[in-house]
């Protein structure tokens, strides 16, 4: 498989990442929820985010974000999207999260549910991700077992 993907195009520039954010704002703007899911995904595909541990999943919520294993074994999930396809919502905040704590996990469910102010919100979300997708660096093959 490793010969087949390498001979793919894969390229992208920031066209792409533009017109993959506009199609993501105009389906929060439409109440598109697969819409808004398929252009999270894109951006979470390129920046390496992945779905939550379990410490970090809540109900109703898809989630992604960027994962790892700090140096003591503790799970650090961070930064992490949050989006309500029923209640159509989408926020995001941008910091680290180490599931040791309690706290920041619990005010990540008061961001979810709207009682803590979230750094991003709605479309501002698919504007933070397309610039950080723009300076990204993206291996197709890191998930490509050898």
């Amino acid at each position: 498989h490793r010969e087949d993907i390498e001979m793919l195009d894969l390229s992208y520039d920031q066209s792409d990442l533009d017109a993959v954010r506009s199609d993501g704002i105009i389906s929060l703007d439409g109440g598109d929820s697969d819409g808004v899911k398929e252009a999270l995904l894109l951006f979470a595909e390129l920046l390496g985010l992945v779905r939550p541990p379990k410490d970090f999943r809540i109900p109703g919520y898809e989630i992604w974000g960027g994962l790892m294993t700090a140096a003591d074994g503790d799970k650090i999930f961070g930064p992490v999207i949050l989006y309500n396809p029923d209640a159509n919502v989408l926020r995001m905040v941008d910091e680290p999260i180490r599931r040791s704590e309690k706290k920041k996990i619990e005010w990540l469910h008061q961001v979810a549910a709207g009682q803590a102010d979230a750094p991003f919100k709605g479309d501002a979300v698919f504007n933070h991700l397309m610039e950080k997708a723009v300076n990204a660096e993206y291996n197709p093959l890191y998930s490509v077992e050898t």
